[in-house]
């Protein structure tokens, strides 16, 4: 079988942001950009160590290749024997990209009955016991570019918030945001699965939750320039997390969260269609909505303070751990 690095090198050039990864391609390398820059020398020499061979500029996509070959998809690492391992091990890792909470959750630790079984911040905090020895629940790469990819995606605000919808009249569904009242509505799996199904226009990714993922992303900077551009932001946002490293992203969800339930504001949202076909998880297969005035100036300064976060805390969390 051909390694991962060299699949990665042969199709790096044909990978293109999406929906596919949690804050788009170029958001997660970026992040891991920045990072790196602000890492310590120990810590530095440290990844470097685990990640050995790997490109350091795909290590921030390698979790969202691997969920993809689970699917069945494809992809660079569809016969690479590292990938094919870890789907075999962890069934269920695409679960671990998100973690549904209500809008109004007034934390991560407020509202356990969504949590289920893996989700961002159970595998955040697995992956850092792994790299700080406490833990061999996957190799020291593996848990390395898991706690990466994890700590991008957790400050997306559509990663670690749901709306769940009352379609009792499906020509003008109800948003349900009291955590109570939402999980009878996630048992029926009115669920809009981070706002994947919430649609602003006729295309098939013009969803909500693609939008956050890339085209906020593509606001904050030209393409090229991001990570340059996150890099200035730093000195600016207020990134430092109180606590222990445990808790921390717990922290971060519920800071997601609440910024998820100001990005519903202003939303409009009109009729619900089945799933095509009867595909789906449940009875919504798409809800029109309409973004307010201002959405797009809203969003770009959002994802520019959240994706510098991302990286400011990213390292602090590998500084931590690589003294």
């Amino acid at each position: 079988m051909k390694t991962m690095d060299t699949l990665l090198v042969a199709t790096a050039i044909s990978l293109t942001a999406s929906q596919a990864f949690g804050w788009g391609e170029d958001g997660h390398k970026a992040i891991w950009e920045v990072a790196q820059q602000r890492l310590t020398p120990a810590a530095k020499t440290r990844v470097d160590s685990i990640l050995a061979n790997d490109k350091l500029e795909l290590t921030s996509v390698w979790l969202d290749l691997v969920r993809d070959v689970g699917k069945g998809k494809g992809g660079p690492l569809e016969t690479d024997a590292e990938a094919i391992a870890f789907n075999q091990q962890f069934k269920y890792n695409a679960t671990w990209h998100y973690v549904n909470l209500p809008l109004a959750a007034k934390s991560y630790d407020s509202a356990p009955e969504f949590h289920g079984i893996d989700n961002i911040v159970t595998q955040i905090r697995v992956a850092n016991d792994v790299l700080a020895g406490k833990s061999n629940a996957m190799a020291q790469k593996a848990a390395l570019r898991v706690l990466v990819h994890l700590v991008g995606d957790i400050h997306q605000p559509l990663h670690c918030s749901a709306g769940f919808f009352d379609i009792s009249d499906k020509s003008q569904p109800l948003l349900c945001t009291e955590p109570s009242k939402c999980k009878i509505l996630a048992d029926q799996k009115c669920g809009d699965q981070g706002g994947n199904l919430l649609f602003f226009g006729p295309e098939k990714y013009d969803q909500l939750h693609a939008y956050w993922d890339s085209d906020a992303v593509y606001r904050v900077a030209p393409v090229g320039g991001l990570a340059h551009h996150l890099q200035k932001l730093a000195p600016t946002v207020k990134a430092t997390t109180e606590g222990q490293p445990d808790t921390w992203p717990a922290q971060w969800a519920s800071e997601s969260v609440q910024i998820a339930a100001k990005a519903y504001e202003g939303l409009k949202f009109g009729r619900c269609s089945p799933p095509v076909d009867g595909k789906g998880l449940g009875p919504i297969g798409r809800i029109e909505v309409t973004l307010p005035p201002g959405y797009d100036d809203y969003s770009k300064k959002v994802a520019a303070d959240q994706l510098t976060k991302a990286a400011m805390r990213l390292a602090f969390l590998l500084n931590g751990l690589f003294k």
